[in-house]
């Protein structure tokens, strides 16, 4: 039996806008981008249909071993648009994965790499001096305006050298607090997209079936004994016969629902699945094939699915708030992601940059089972 790891509900968030980190695992809010200067293409945040702005649904962490080589940093977004005409349309959700691209770096990048940092140092010390000859003057000019003949001494040399160094790291200063600004507040925008309750996920491996079922078993028998026996006395006489299983009704069950109804009464309150490359779990047979990866065209397979309790616990927490009652217009069974199996990136290197441990951004597929 291959390994599923569940996400249960944990503790619900102070604030459905609250910032948490990127490796947070979590249900609705708002996203948590990898970094400050991230930046994301606003029409991957926004409806196929109606163009409205998604929100987010799920955020997942989700590390993997692909390739030879460890991911360690990647995280699945899973949007979705609550607009009640949109709601049962799969095209009214977007599945982005963001990861780190951590690669070497060929020799050719090495060689233009460190003459770009050398121009840089040069640039640095270029303007250093700059500012030095400046202060020089403006002392020149006073010297002369003065009538002294007298040459500058080392006192003053030191402290013109001291007051460019100072000049130059104010300005610095000012220029990296003018691009942190920036960088924070393309990492709030994200508070304008519309929210559903947050709460956080805890993970755990799911129970063998088997266990389980043994237990179930056994308090079956265990009660039906000890009713049959305090049936059997209090009767006058008349026999009780235990209730049978139907088994007309079963064989008209759908065995893929029933199956996925097992499976869900082992831990009924878990919101996802997740199984790497596995199998999903199907409330009904029949389901289309995921498209190939759009960036390098392999084949794009299972990695995890979002399950109904999701649901209950968001409609749960609506409190009667109008943006939550569109939520009831999903009915869903299950949400299915599908992704690259190579986990691949689309390399897209502008001219003189060769900066490396960026992210990248795939948007990923998903296929969904509704309700009849």
């Amino acid at each position: 039996m291959e390994r599923v790891i569940l996400g249960m509900p944990g503790q619900w968030a102070e604030n459905n806008r609250e910032i948490s980190d990127h490796r947070t695992s979590k249900i609705g809010g708002v996203p948590d981008w990898p970094s400050e200067d991230f930046e994301i293409k606003p029409e991957l945040l926004s409806c196929n249909l109606c163009r409205a702005t998604l929100c987010l649904v799920t955020q997942i962490y989700a590390p993997v071993y692909v390739g030879g080589s460890n991911i360690e940093e990647r995280i699945i977004y899973i949007f979705a648009c609550i607009m009640s005409e949109c709601a049962r349309n799969p095209q009214s959700w977007r599945i982005i994965r963001v990861q780190k691209w951590e690669n070497t770096i060929s020799s050719n990048d090495d060689f233009y790499l460190k003459k770009s940092q050398v121009g840089g140092l040069d640039n640095s010390v270029s303007s250093t001096f700059d500012s030095l000859e400046e202060h020089l003057c403006e002392m020149e000019s006073v010297e002369l305006n003065e009538d002294s003949d007298s040459d500058m001494n080392l006192e003053q040399l030191g402290q013109a050298l001291l007051e460019a160094s100072s000049k130059k790291q104010k300005n610095s200063e000012k220029s990296k607090q003018g691009r942190r600004k920036v960088k924070k507040k393309s990492m709030l925008a994200g508070t304008i997209m519309p929210v559903i309750p947050c709460f956080y996920i805890y993970s755990q491996e799911e129970p063998l079936a088997s266990s389980k079922d043994t237990i179930i078993a056994g308090l079956s028998s265990f009660s039906i004994k000890e009713n049959q026996r305090s049936m059997n006395e209090d009767s006058d006489g008349e026999k009780w016969e235990p209730e049978q299983y139907e088994y007309d009704n079963a064989l008209t069950a759908d065995r893929s629902y029933l199956k996925f109804k097992k499976r869900m009464d082992l831990c009924p309150e878990q919101c996802f699945r997740y199984s790497f490359n596995g199998n999903p779990l199907l409330p009904e047979n029949g389901i289309e094939q995921p498209c190939v990866c759009g960036i390098c065209g392999a084949m794009r397979h299972y990695e995890m699915q979002l399950m109904p309790p999701l649901l209950y616990f968001l409609q749960e927490s609506s409190n009667g708030s109008a943006l939550i009652k569109s939520l009831k217009e999903w009915d869903w069974m299950t949400v299915i992601i599908y992704t690259c199996s190579k986990s691949c990136f689309q390399e897209s290197r502008r001219k003189g940059d060769f900066s490396l441990n960026r992210w990248t951004v795939s948007e990923e597929s998903t296929i969904i089972q509704y309700e009849v």
